[in-house]
């Protein structure tokens, strides 16, 4: 994820990590490490605001959790998807929706925490999720066999 002025990174090493990037006037560009949070397991998928405080990421196990990197807490926020998170999308701001490898799509509701509905489309993967820009109402998800739903 991307920022003006900033860059998250996370994978296979369990660490997000949150770079500053600094232009000088010799147009060259410098990149630091300015934080790191440690999970339990490697992260797959990040979704942030657009000042990069607040976010959610989902790991291959298929946990969710919530990132303040002002208070540089993380907080779990689901367990027990049965299998890789994809891909995390938000909607108008009382929804986000989940793209698992299993082939389900599941929407969350943000108060309370609790899973709305569920999607599930059998022998394929669930790898990408995304809401209308115009709207935020609209989920369309992307599976692995090339189709788009």
């Amino acid at each position: 994820t991307y920022h003006k002025s900033s860059l998250i990174s996370g994978g296979v090493s369990k660490n997000l990590k949150l770079w500053d990037i600094q232009n000088s006037d010799s147009d060259e560009t410098s990149v630091m490490l300015h934080d790191e949070l440690e999970f339990e397991s490697a992260i797959i998928s990040c979704v942030m605001d657009e000042q990069l405080n607040l976010g959610i990421i989902g790991t291959v196990n298929g946990t969710l959790w919530y990132i303040n990197w002002e208070e540089k807490t993380s907080i779990r926020l689901v367990g027990g998807h049965p299998d890789t998170v994809n891909d995390i999308a938000v909607g108008t701001g009382e929804t986000f929706a989940v793209a698992i490898e299993d082939g389900s799509l599941r929407l969350w509701n943000y108060e309370p925490l609790e899973q709305a509905v569920q999607f599930q489309v059998l022998s394929t993967s669930c790898t990408c999720a995304v809401f209308s820009p115009s709207q935020g109402t609209r989920l369309t998800a992307g599976y692995g066999d090339g189709t788009v739903r």
